[in-house]
């Protein structure tokens, strides 16, 4: 070959290329390796072609005097084939003169490929491993792995595999979620899968969702054979609804105590409840704390327990089994009572006025009975009076007589009325204008006009200790005077709706200028003491439980 002669490839001719300067047209290559006019030869194939000036991969590039077919790398001045493919724009996977293009690929994990001169060379580590970029920072050849990683995600072993990881275990960090890891760690049984917060919490002793939260309810702490949740699905010598799981006389069908507590899981009983506040509770046998008391017979009514005051009302105030005992009938006033009378008598024509006292100073009557404060009472005036015996002998100094009385009228104006004489010193005395006047001997303590109102029962004490004589009505004081211990003989009959003269009961009275001194009226449980009794006793005996004194 001469150095006149020029070749080119006929595949790759481009004719505004070919001047007189090159080999002939007819495709014949350059084998002596060298070309005209600053043509290259390329040494493998043998063709030669202008140096490269533009990226000829670029279909849209001007390339004078280059052919664009696809299938060649551009670099240092020649063509190569690319083995199937384009090359990288940034300039890796680039042919070198003297190879034809190959994938890099390297043998060992611990080497990189160098593709600016295909082949490999050690993997040179640059840093922390980052996720999600497919390079191998780290240099462990592979990508994403490992666990020094940013943007990496947290997970915990999961050794059972149920998807949750093991509570209380520490994280490690991967840019994807490991085998036998999970991304939380909130198994408290990691080597049961069938545990975990994602199962529905059963009652059965087992924590079944897997957070401990409700495990102590499924615990029979008190070893009484129950546990406090329901209902139960595990072992059958557990059961479930214990209500108090601290107490082992505490559970469903247990026996009630009288404690003021649930013992059998039902609520606590009705009995055991002090729903009046009064401190006791109506069960027997109060075995819980110290406030509280058993034996209440009217667990509704806070005025009504053992030991209140007795009042005259109708009620068992003090769950002795007895309603208004003394006021009703006498059977438990005690001492001093020298004269009780109910004056309940159906048949007046052959009755007498029954004393209940223990003295039995019975007496006779003429009266007829009405319906009474409590049961019957003796209906009286002009013709229909009462009398007994001596009750006076047992009156020394002191008394208290108290009664109920109803009056069908007043007496005439400048008229009075006797409720009760006793051998004329001791006296009950209703005035026209419904004054109440109380006596011993000379001395007297009266009310204010209308203290007794027609056609109402009322009660009326007369207290008469060492130095004072008082009157009550309906339980309030209403007027009281000094008095000498001064002995009174009151040694005659007593007379229920009339005036005595000392040894007979009158129904009408015609001297001094005053014709008449019975009631229009009824009376009713008329008692009397030979002492005093304490002031409140007229409280009770009337029912009043808020009285003035």
């Amino acid at each position: 070959m001469s150095g006149s002669k020029k070749w080119c490839v006929a595949s790759f001719l481009v004719v505004a290329a070919c001047s007189e300067n090159n080999v002939n047209l007819e495709g014949r290559d350059c084998y002596d390796g060298t070309c005209t006019s600053g043509y290259v030869c390329n040494p493998v194939s043998a063709i030669c072609a202008p140096p490269v000036t533009t990226d000829c991969n670029d279909p849209s590039a001007v390339c004078p005097g280059n052919i664009y077919d696809g299938d060649y790398c551009d670099t240092v001045g020649a063509y190569f084939p690319c083995a199937g493919t384009t090359c990288d724009a940034a300039g890796c996977r680039t042919c070198t003169v003297g190879m034809a293009w190959s994938a890099c690929t390297c043998a060992s994990a611990d080497t990189a490929c160098n593709c600016a001169l295909t082949n490999c060379n050690p993997c040179v580590p640059t840093g922390v491993e980052l996720c999600g970029n497919t390079v191998d920072e780290d240099c462990t050849g592979a990508v994403d792995d490992g666990t020094d990683k940013e943007s990496c995600k947290p997970q915990y072993v999961d050794a059972d595999g149920d998807g949750y990881g093991r509570a209380g275990s520490a994280p490690v960090c991967y840019c994807t979620v490991q085998p036998g890891y999970a991304e939380n760690n909130e198994d408290s049984n990691d080597a049961d899968p069938t545990v975990n917060p994602g199962r529905t919490e059963l009652c059965n002793g087992i924590d079944d969702d897997g957070n401990l939260a409700d495990l102590a309810l499924e615990q029979d702490n008190d070893g009484d054979g129950f546990v406090e949740c329901s209902p139960w699905v595990g072992a059958s010598t557990i059961k479930g609804g214990d209500c108090n799981d601290a107490d082992d006389d505490i559970y469903p069908g247990a026996t009630e105590r009288c404690n003021g507590l649930a013992d059998a899981c039902g609520g606590i009983p009705a009995n055991e409840q002090d729903s009046d506040n009064d401190d006791y509770v109506a069960c027997t046998g109060w075995v819980g704390g110290v406030d509280k008391q058993s034996g209440d017979c009217a667990p509704s009514d806070g005025s009504v327990y053992p030991g209140a005051i007795e009042f005259f009302n109708g009620k068992d105030d003090d769950c002795d089994n007895k309603t208004d005992p003394c006021f009703d009938d006498c059977s438990s006033c005690g001492s001093g009572l020298v004269g009780c009378y109910t004056l309940d008598s159906a048949t007046p024509a052959s009755s007498t006025p029954t004393d209940s006292s223990p003295t039995g100073n019975n007496g006779s009557n003429s009266s007829s009975t009405v319906t009474g404060r409590i049961g019957k009472a003796f209906d009286l005036d002009a013709t229909h009076l009462a009398k007994a015996n001596a009750v006076g002998a047992q009156l020394v100094r002191q008394f208290e007589v108290l009664a109920w009385v109803k009056l069908d009228a007043y007496p005439a104006s400048g008229q009075q009325g006797y409720i009760v004489d006793l051998q004329h010193s001791t006296r009950v005395i209703v005035y026209s204008g419904g004054e109440i006047r109380c006596a011993a001997g000379n001395t007297e303590v009266f009310t204010e006009a209308g203290a007794i109102v027609i056609d109402r029962w009322t009660h009326i004490a007369c207290r008469r200790d060492s130095n004072s004589l008082r009157i009550y009505v309906n339980g309030d004081k209403k007027a009281q005077t000094t008095i000498d211990n001064t002995r009174e003989d009151t040694d005659g009959p007593l007379c229920i709706g009339s005036y005595g003269n000392g040894t007979t009961c009158y129904p009408s009275y015609a001297g001094g200028g005053v014709t008449d001194r019975f009631i229009d009226g009824a009376v009713d449980h008329l008692q009397i003491f030979n002492v005093p009794l304490a002031e409140t006793y007229a409280c009770y005996a009337s029912g009043n439980s808020s009285c003035t004194l």
